[in-house]
């Protein structure tokens, strides 16, 4: 299967289930661990759209920011 159809698949899981594609096969890490897959995600979660490099790292910062605040809030 192609990794452009591959990526259009994960788009539509929770990151939870995503986050359990990675063990599966070589060709799903690659996609997974991809800067395209981990822009595309911050950018709709966060509405991040700098650009630069390791979207993966800065996609856990907003995630882990966002828990963070969340929990401290009250919500």
């Amino acid at each position: 299967m192609y990794n452009d159809t591959l990526s259009c698949v994960f788009n539509h899981l929770r990151l939870s289930d995503t986050i359990n594609c990675f063990p599966v096969c070589k060709q799903f890490n690659i996609v997974l661990n991809s800067e395209y897959y981990w822009e595309k995600l911050l950018s709709e979660n966060f509405g991040y759209k700098e650009l630069s490099h390791n979207h993966k790292n800065k996609y856990k910062q907003y995630f882990n920011l966002n828990k963070f605040i969340l929990k401290t809030s009250g919500r």
